[in-house]
C-alpha cells in the first residue's frame, strides 16, 4: 500500500491518512467527478451524525447553495411531515452501526416535494470504529406515485374480495396458492398462514387423486371448470368453479351444504307427491272394482239355497274385499285423496277417550302416559281418520318395542312464524295443534328415516306389514293442512310430531295459556347474560346460537360435555347452561349440569330435548323440577324459555337447578 494512505474499511477502496478527517471526500479525479456530475445527491456527515458534505446536485435541485444545508441544516431540504421519521431512522442506525434506507421527500426549486430513494452505510477505521457516514438520495418520484397508485389498486381489489360471500383463491402455474380471502378462510376452517404458499395437495390432502384434481389440471391447462365437491373433514358441500388465468388459476366456491339439504327435501317430497299421484289414481280405479267384487260377494251371500261350501267360499270373497278396501283406504290417505269430513274438535278430550283403546290395543307391557296442555285450541281435522292415525303410530312404537316400554302422547298449541321454524324447516308457518306420539324404542336408523314416509316401505319380515301406516299418517296431516315430523335416537326412542290447523270455524278455539311473565332486562334482551350452549348437532346448536345472540346474549358453544368444561374456564360470568340431554363424549347433559353447578353454584340450568318432559321423567332420565326445552323448537320459544329461567334465576340466587336437586330423583336414575 502506498505511503501516507489507509484502507477505507467498508468502502473497499484507500483514501489519503490526511484526508480521511477531512470535511470534503477525497479521491482520484474519476472518483470526484462522478460526484459532481451524477444525478445523485451525495453526502456525509461525521460519526456523530452532522452533515459536512453534499454533492453539487444538490444545488442543481434544490436551488440554494450546498452550504445551507450543511450541519444540523440538512432538515430545511426534507419535508415536515417527514423529520421525525428520518432522525428516528438516522439515530436507530447510528446506534446499531447499520446501514439504513427509507422513502424521503426533498423540497425542490420549483418549491415542490419529490420522493427520494435515501440510503447511507458507516464508513470504519482499521478499529472498526465508525468514522463517518456516507450516504447518496436517487429521485424515485414517479417509481413511487406509480407504487402507491397500484398499492391502491391492490388494496380496492383486496377490498373487493374480502366484501364478497364466495371464497376466492388463486394460484400460480404451479398451482401453489398466492391469494385466499376471509370467506375462503372461514368456509374451509383454514387460516391465510396455512393455505398461502402451498400448492393445493398439500393445503387440501383429500383432493389429491380425486376428480377434483383433474378440474384443476384442466383449469390450469385452459378450460374453465365447475363442479361440486363434497368435504368429508368439514362436513360440508361446495360449488366450485375454477378459470384459467395469466398467473395459474383463480377459483370461487361456496357452502351449498344448506341448499342441497332442502333441495333433497324438496326432490322426498316431490318423490313423495308422485308417488302419491301414482298411487291414488291406482287406488282409485281399484275402489271401483272392489265396490263390484264387495256387491257381488254381498248379494250372493244372501241367495238361498247356497251350499255350506258355497257359503264359506262367498264368506273369503268378502273378507279379501274388505282387506283390499282398508288398503285402498291407506293409498287414498297417503295420496291425500280421501273423502275427509273435518270438523273443530278437541283432540284433548279425542286422545283421552283414545287412551282406552289403546291400553287393550297394545298389550299390558306397554306403559302409556297422556298430557293435554290446558286451554288447548280445537284443532280442525276428520276426528276418525285423526284416530286412525294415532292408531297406526302407536302400533309402529309398540313393534319398536318388543321388550316393553313407554308410549306418551301429548297435545300443545304452537305458533309458528316467519323464520321461526328453522328445526322444523318442513313445517309453514301458521297455527297448530301439535300432537306427539313418543315411544323408548329401538330408534330409526339414518338411512331409514328418508324411506319411512313411503308406500308399501317397510323393515319389517315379509308378509308383517303392508308398510302403509306411515305413508296413511303422512298424508292425513298433508291432507288436513297440516304436517307431521320425526326425530329419533337409534337405541333411545323416536317421537313423531302431528301438526294440525287450529280450527277457524265452528266453535271458537280457546287461545294457549300465556306464558308467565318474565321480569327485568331478560322479558326483552340478553344483555349482559351469557349462556353456554352445548348441542352436538351441529345445525341445531348453529340456529340457537344465532337466535340467542340476535336476541343479545353472549353466547359460547361447545359440541360435547368435556369441551364445554373446558371453555368454561374462559366465561368470567356465567348467566344460563342451555344442554342438550344425550351427547357423545361420555358425559351426559345431567353429567355436565352436575360439574357446572358444582364449579358455578347457583347457575340456572335449562335442558333441551327431543322427547316430551313426561316421557322422560316416567324413564328416571331427568330430575323432577328441572326446566326443559322440548325439541325441535321454535325461536320464539327458545327466547321466552331461556328470558324465563335467566329471570327465575335474577329473581332467587338459589338456582332452579339447585332446587331441582332438593327433590328425591326417582329410582336413582341418571340422565342418558
Amino acid at each position: 500500500m502506498p505511503k501516507g494512505t489507509r484502507k477505507r474499511e467498508g468502502a473497499g477502496q484507500a483514501l489519503p491518512a490526511e484526508a480521511a478527517g477531512r470535511a470534503a471526500p477525497s479521491g482520484d479525479r474519476e472518483s470526484r467527478y462522478l460526484a459532481t456530475s451524477l444525478p445523485i445527491i451525495i453526502w456525509t456527515t461525521t460519526a456523530a451524525g452532522s452533515m459536512d458534505y453534499l454533492g453539487d446536485e444538490v444545488e442543481r435541485y434544490a436551488g440554494r447553495p450546498k452550504e445551507e444545508f450543511l450541519g444540523d441544516r440538512w432538515a430545511a431540504l426534507i419535508h415536515p411531515g417527514d423529520v421525525d421519521r428520518v432522525t428516528e431512522a438516522a439515530r436507530d442506525a447510528m446506534r446499531a452501526g447499520e446501514p439504513f434506507r427509507l422513502h424521503v421527500r426533498l423540497l425542490g426549486a420549483d418549491g415542490e416535494y419529490r420522493w427520494f430513494a435515501a440510503h447511507a452505510g458507516p464508513q470504519r477505521d482499521s478499529s472498526g470504529a465508525i468514522v463517518r457516514w456516507w450516504g447518496n438520495a436517487t429521485d424515485v418520484h414517479d417509481f413511487h406515485l406509480l407504487h402507491e397508485e397500484v398499492s391502491a389498486r391492490a388494496a380496492e381489489r383486496d377490498g373487493i374480495l374480502e366484501s364478497i360471500g364466495d371464497g376466492v383463491f388463486g394460484t400460480d402455474h404451479d398451482l401453489r396458492v398466492t391469494y385466499m380471502n376471509g370467506s375462503a378462510e372461514a368456509a374451509i376452517n383454514q387460516t391465510r398462514e396455512e393455505f398461502v404458499g402451498r400448492v393445493i395437495w398439500e393445503a387440501l390432502p383429500d383432493v389429491t387423486d380425486t376428480e377434483a384434481e383433474g378440474f384443476y389440471r384442466k383449469a390450469l391447462a385452459g378450460q374453465p371448470q365447475h363442479f361440486e365437491r363434497y368435504n368429508e373433514r368439514l362436513d360440508r358441500w361446495f360449488e366450485v368453479s375454477a378459470y384459467p388465468s395469466e398467473y395459474g388459476v383463480t377459483a370461487y366456491f361456496r357452502n351449498v351444504t344448506a341448499f342441497k339439504t332442502l333441495a333433497d327435501q324438496y326432490a322426498q317430497s316431490q318423490r313423495l307427491e308422485a308417488i302419491g299421484q301414482l298411487t291414488g289414481g291406482i287406488a282409485h280405479d281399484f275402489n271401483n272394482l272392489l265396490t263390484v267384487v264387495v256387491g257381488g260377494s254381498e248379494s250372493l251371500a244372501s241367495e238361498p239355497g247356497l251350499s255350506n261350501e258355497a257359503q264359506e267360499i262367498v264368506g273369503l270373497i268378502s273378507q279379501a274385499a274388505l282387506r283390499g278396501a282398508d288398503l285402498t283406504h291407506r293409498l287414498l290417505a297417503f295420496a291425500r285423496k280421501q273423502a275427509l269430513q273435518p270438523e273443530a274438535i278437541d283432540l284433548g278430550i279425542a286422545m283421552k277417550h283414545f287412551t282406552a283403546l289403546l291400553e287393550r290395543t297394545l298389550g299390558e307391557d306397554i306403559a302409556i302416559t297422556s298430557r293435554v296442555e290446558a286451554d288447548l285450541p280445537l284443532a280442525e281435522v276428520d276426528a276418525s281418520e285423526f284416530e286412525n292415525a294415532i292408531l297406526n303410530l302407536a302400533i309402529n312404537a309398540r313393534n319398536a318395542m318388543p321388550d316393553g316400554g313407554t308410549l306418551s302422547l301429548d297435545a300443545r298449541g304452537l305458533v309458528l312464524e316467519e323464520g321461526d321454524s328453522a328445526p322444523e324447516s318442513e313445517v309453514l308457518p301458521g297455527s297448530y295443534v301439535v300432537v306427539s306420539v313418543s315411544d323408548t324404542g329401538d330408534g330409526i336408523p339414518d338411512e331409514v328415516l328418508p324411506r319411512i314416509f313411503e308406500p308399501f316401505f317397510t323393515t319389517k319380515s315379509h308378509g308383517e306389514g303392508s308398510g302403509l301406516g306411515l305413508a296413511m299418517v303422512w298424508g292425513f296431516a298433508k291432507q288436513s293442512g297440516g304436517n307431521v315430523t320425526v326425530y329419533s335416537e337409534v337405541g333411545v326412542g323416536t317421537t313423531f310430531r302431528l301438526y294440525l290447523p287450529v280450527a277457524t270455524e265452528g266453535q271458537p278455539a280457546t287461545a294457549p295459556a300465556p306464558a308467565p311473565a318474565t321480569s327485568g332486562r331478560a322479558a326483552t334482551s340478553g344483555t349482559g347474560h351469557h349462556v353456554l350452549l352445548v348441542e352436538d348437532d351441529r345445525l341445531v346448536r348453529r340456529f340457537a346460537a344465532d337466535r340467542l345472540r340476535s336476541l343479545g346474549y353472549v353466547v359460547t358453544e361447545a359440541g360435547s360435555g368435556p369441551e364445554a368444561l373446558e371453555v368454561l374456564e374462559s366465561i368470567p360470568e356465567l348467566g344460563l347452561l342451555l344442554t342438550d340431554v344425550i351427547m357423545p363424549g361420555g358425559l351426559s347433559g345431567r353429567d355436565l349440569a352436575d360439574a357446572v353447578v358444582a364449579l358455578r353454584p347457583g347457575t340456572p340450568v335449562l335442558f333441551a330435548s327431543g322427547y316430551p318432559e313426561d316421557l322422560i321423567v316416567h324413564d328416571g332420565k331427568l330430575a323432577t323440577g328441572v326446566d326443559l326445552l322440548p325439541k325441535p323448537y321454535t325461536g320464539s320459544a327458545l327466547a321466552e324459555r331461556v328470558a324465563r329461567a335467566i329471570a327465575r334465576h335474577d329473581s332467587d340466587q338459589g338456582g332452579l337447578f339447585e332446587r331441582a336437586e332438593a327433590q328425591p330423583r326417582r329410582d336413582g336414575a341418571d340422565v342418558a
